[in-house]
């Protein structure tokens, strides 16, 4: 539970305040976006390279 609270908290689900507690972040889908691209882009890198070969 502590690991998925912290992959949430990375992504700006959820905020995490020592002493205070857990909260709801600003549900933004743009760091999701953003991860989404990045592996499409490494995929299609690592993919492109495997066929060359």
């Amino acid at each position: 539970m502590r690991e998925a609270l912290k992959a949430l908290q990375a992504v700006s689900v959820v905020e995490i305040r020592r002493g205070y507690g857990t909260f709801v972040g600003s549900l933004s889908l743009s760091p999701f976006a953003e991860g989404l691209a990045f592996r499409a882009a490494v995929r299609h890198g690592r993919e492109g390279r495997a066929s060359s070969s």
